[in-house]
């Protein structure tokens, strides 16, 4: 790393990339043999439909969740987190709008 000279951190990043290079290939690999089971599979109209339902709800709800978790934190009123937290350093400070 440019700099870096701590064993911890050189180690953690050194994790982190091994980490992120098996879960993609984990991940490849396993979702094309699933897509190529399911396209070889020989049901059709409802038992497909429902195959594929299963198939992509896990897939479908942490992204439905994640956005709005994100959504929520950056709430355009002061309901969102980040702007609460903006706000309250900003009133603290004296700092006021021009």
């Amino acid at each position: 790393m440019l700099g870096a000279t701590d064993p911890d951190f050189i180690l953690s990043v050194r994790d982190t990339l091994v980490f992120t290079v098996v879960s993609v290939v984990l991940e490849l690999v396993l979702g094309l043999g699933i897509a190529l089971v399911l396209n070889g599979f020989s049901a059709k109209g409802y038992t497909r439909a429902i195959l594929l339902a299963i198939m992509l709800i896990p897939w479908a709800i942490p992204t439905a969740v994640s956005s709005r978790i994100w959504e929520f934190m950056f709430g355009s009123t002061r309901t969102g987190f980040f702007n609460t937290v903006f706000w309250y350093l900003r009133h603290r400070r004296g700092i006021s709008r021009s």
